[in-house]
């Protein structure tokens, strides 16, 4: 391309904090780690497009521009999303809590509210999330720390269980445009440790690939 990489490295000290679904990748001159260029974002050797999600750096008929645009490969399928056409590598966002991504024919989703992705502290009993008035993300509400006498002593398997159904995970009909049983329900084998904190995977759709760490099928011989 028209520019070239730096002689010497120069990244900041602190590593790029990313949206939930955008890769964390070393750019093209093998310097620095960035958030990863999305579908139809405009790339260049120091912004990367996203390769987890099959896109390349598009730069036209001049291979010289010092700019091109992010763009799906040509072998990945685009994908049908209830009526809407989504083409490899597009993000896409089908309500206010999830990002989507088409990856060669199959869409796999991220929660975008915090509180789907790790549950509260083990200080908060009987943990559960409510709606919070004008806002679309939920809140954990906890129980009071005092335990009634007669109640005994509230151990773990008392607690209500805070992984929510489908039901629940689509139920926002008025403001959204999924219904309830368009995304799979979180099952809690799904769920991994990760800093001391319970965090879930992408919510993926029937068929549709489960981590980021995804790579092309192999054509069949």
């Amino acid at each position: 391309t028209g520019v070239p990489c730096p002689a010497q490295c120069a990244c900041p000290k602190e590593a790029q904090s990313c949206p939930p679904g955008i890769s964390l990748v070393t750019d093209s001159c093998g310097c620095c780690k960035v958030c990863a260029r999305q579908y139809n974002q405009d790339c260049a050797l120091n912004q990367p497009c996203d390769h987890i999600k099959g896109l390349h750096c598009d730069y036209g008929a001049d291979p010289a521009s010092p700019a091109g645009i992010c763009r799906a490969k040509s072998e990945g399928r685009p994908c049908e999303f209830f009526g809407q056409i989504y083409q490899n590598g597009e993000n896409f966002q089908p309500n206010c809590k999830h990002q989507c991504t088409c990856m060669d024919g199959v869409v796999g989703c991220m929660p975008l509210c915090p509180q789907e992705m790790a549950l509260p502290g083990p200080d908060c009993i009987n943990p559960r999330l409510v709606k919070v008035p004008g806002q679309c993300c939920e809140a954990w509400q906890c129980d009071s720390n005092h335990i009634p006498e007669d109640s005994g002593d509230t151990t773990a398997g008392d607690r209500e269980d805070p992984i929510r159904s489908s039901e629940e995970i689509g139920e926002q009909a008025d403001m959204e445009p999924v219904s309830s049983n368009e995304l799979i329900s979180l099952v809690r084998n799904g769920f991994r440790v990760e800093n001391g904190e319970w965090v879930a995977p992408i919510i993926a759709l029937p068929g549709a690939v489960t981590s980021w760490d995804w790579s092309p099928p192999t054509a069949a011989m």
